[in-house]
């Protein structure tokens, strides 16, 4: 997940935005970077914060569903960046990216319609014997 957060901003929506910003031309150069660099960036940041947390509830307790605090966090940290991310192309291109949008509000749903997976099924047997993770 924090791969495909990270391949989505740098590597397809950065080199938009730098181009965009490249193209624009005073008043209007120094508004989007404002609202692309500055403004709307804050928010994607929480998401990006969301996600870190979920993903420590994840790893700490691998074989236990998430609980609904951590599932809310997760679903909401994913639409943030993905869904402000979507926004700031807007902002940029005059092109709202409807597969981008959503693709945030699914995975959110996704994520907390989940409720009873765990990260990690856990198996209490091997040939017999209990594992222990």
């Amino acid at each position: 997940l924090s791969c495909a957060l990270w391949w989505s901003y740098f590597g397809a929506a950065k080199s938009i935005l730098d181009r965009e910003l490249e193209s624009a031309e005073g008043a209007d150069q120094s508004k989007l970077a404002r609202d692309g660099y500055s403004l709307l960036h804050f928010p994607m940041i929480l998401g990006v914060v969301g996600v870190a947390v979920a993903l420590e509830a994840i790893v700490r307790h691998p074989a236990d569903p998430l609980d609904l605090a951590n599932r809310l966090t997760l679903a909401l940290g994913v639409a943030l960046f993905t869904g402000i991310m979507g926004l700031t192309l807007w902002r940029a291109t005059g092109q709202l990216p409807v597969v981008r949008l959503l693709l945030a509000a699914g995975t959110a749903i996704g994520v907390l319609a989940g409720g009873g997976l765990a990260a990690l099924e856990h198996r209490s047997h091997v040939r017999g014997a209990p594992l222990d993770l």
